[in-house]
């Protein structure tokens, strides 16, 4: 009979833990309920695949795990129980659930690194990785508040951006709407006016009649269809190879794909700099900065530098070639070798890296909006001159 291991709460809010030998996760409920305590997860205690199948946390989640673990080991709390207390506070989810759990398993006599571990591919492997060097060099709590605030600075900077760019999307989709208004009630109009008048409309009318006729019929239709299409990008863009694609396409996109750029250059430096200086070898940093990047062109190219280095190149010789990474990254590199502090080095690349970043944030929101306040008012300065031009000459036709 397979063993199950369990997390429970009793009435008290007390949380229990444990292994119970049953045919299925039912029974387990069921034994547990006799004993008064609420059952919060179950899985297979020799097996990981149920917490393989579950998805990442999300970089919210991510970043505040990270974050009340540091807090807890510099405060030098109780690990199992600060996690618990965590838990019991948040709202039923993912992040609950996984700091119920991972209590649940220091409490088993598990360390941090196999707790985490256990969790399967809810933690990206570097964060594992650090978690381990953390633990080995007696600096848990400095190592993960320090990727915590990394962590937090590429969040906020892709935030700066979509906040940058709200103004304009939400102008740009009123003026559809506008427009879908203006085409459905109020162009047709006229053109039943003028053509019961028989009236000699210019081209850019016939144009805008003809264009509002082809949007009045689709109706709503022609909404549903954007926001499918939406919808669609944004549940593909949620798999791992949705979103390397939608990344990919957007780097070739003129001012977005240089800040997609610097972003990934922020991310690649800190972390890697971050896992140099938990004291990983270098070939490892860089596979576990390459399996934390979101940008498959600098993954790839980690695994190239890998091989590179175990070849018994230096870091500057790997960088040399690699079309994903400025030149001047590696005469940085080159220098810091020489010196021998290549993590303050990384982390002073991606410091500079991110302040090209923000200023491109900065610079696509002003583009953005100013783009889209000029085509609202060519808009609207079409859509009424084409039909009160032929308006005004008939009334003038008429009064004469």
């Amino acid at each position: 009979m397979p063993r199950y291991l369990y997390l429970a709460i009793d009435a008290e809010g007390i949380g229990h833990s444990g292994e119970l030998e049953a045919g299925a996760s039912d029974q387990v409920a069921a034994e547990l309920e006799a004993k008064g305590l609420r059952l919060e997860s179950v899985r297979l205690a020799d097996s990981r695949d149920q917490s393989r199948g579950h998805a990442r946390l999300s970089e919210r989640d991510l970043s505040d795990f990270t974050w009340q673990v540091a807090g807890l080991n510099q405060a030098g709390s109780a690990l199992h129980s600060g996690l618990r207390a965590l838990g019991a506070e948040l709202a039923p989810g993912p992040l609950r659930q996984v700091l119920v759990e991972i209590a649940g398993q220091l409490e088993l006599g598990r360390s941090l690194q196999e707790a985490v571990e256990a969790q399967g591919n809810r933690f990206p492997a570097h964060l594992n990785g650090l978690v381990l060097a953390g633990i080995k060099t007696g600096k848990l709590g400095e190592v993960l508040e320090e990727f915590a605030r990394y962590h937090h600075d590429s969040v906020d900077l892709r935030r700066k951006l979509w906040l940058s760019m709200a103004y304009p999307i939400v102008l740009l989709l009123t003026l559809g709407a506008l427009f879908l208004f203006v085409a459905k009630f109020i162009v047709k109009e006229f053109a039943a006016i003028f053509k019961d008048f028989g009236v000699d409309v210019p081209a850019l009318t016939r144009m805008v009649i003809s264009v509002s006729a082809v949007v009045a019929d689709a109706g709503w239709m022609l909404l549903f269809c954007v926001f499918a299409a939406l919808a669609v990008y944004w549940l593909w863009g949620l798999s791992s190879a949705g979103s390397g694609w939608r990344r990919g396409l957007a780097s070739y996109l003129p001012m977005l794909g240089p800040l997609l750029r610097w972003t990934s250059l922020v991310e690649f430096c800190h972390l890697l700099g971050l896992l140099l200086e938990s004291e990983i070898a270098l070939p490892t940093a860089l596979e576990l900065t390459g399996e934390g990047m979101r940008d498959k062109g600098i993954a790839s190219e980690c695994r190239r530098m890998r091989c590179d280095v175990e070849a018994g190149q230096s870091l500057a010789a790997a960088f040399t070639h690699l079309a994903q990474f400025p030149r001047g990254l590696a005469r940085i590199m080159q220098w810091a070798e020489g010196h021998h502090s290549l993590p303050g080095a990384l982390h002073m690349a991606a410091n500079m890296y991110e302040v090209r970043a923000r200023s491109q944030a900065t610079f696509i929101g002003i583009a953005c909006t100013v783009f889209s306040i000029v085509f609202v008012l060519l808009g609207i300065s079409v859509v009424v001159t084409s039909l009160f031009v032929p308006l005004v000459q008939l009334i003038y036709k008429l009064s004469g």
